[in-house]
């Protein structure tokens, strides 16, 4: 699985285009931040650009040296809006 995604991720040029913050909420060592967004995918050989508006939400969890690393990335496809 891991390598069918990186070699899909790997051909497309992501772009996430007005990112607007919903929320961040931290509780203890996990912080929670929702966000929308409008991922702009080009393949790098040629093609088609797509354009999909998405909700996000990361989940952060602070490590053992006070950092924060991404835990989970969840996201929801929403129908374009013009």
């Amino acid at each position: 699985m891991r390598a069918a995604v990186t070699g899909l991720l790997g051909a497309l040029t992501l772009v996430w285009d007005g990112r607007q913050t919903q929320n961040i909420a931290i509780v203890d060592d996990l912080a929670f931040h929702r966000y929308t967004a409008v991922l702009v995918s080009t393949p790098k050989e040629g093609g088609e650009t797509s354009r999909t508006q998405r909700r996000y939400t990361d989940i952060l969890r602070r490590d053992a040296s006070a950092q924060w690393r991404l835990w989970q990335h969840i996201f929801v496809t929403e129908p374009m809006t013009k």
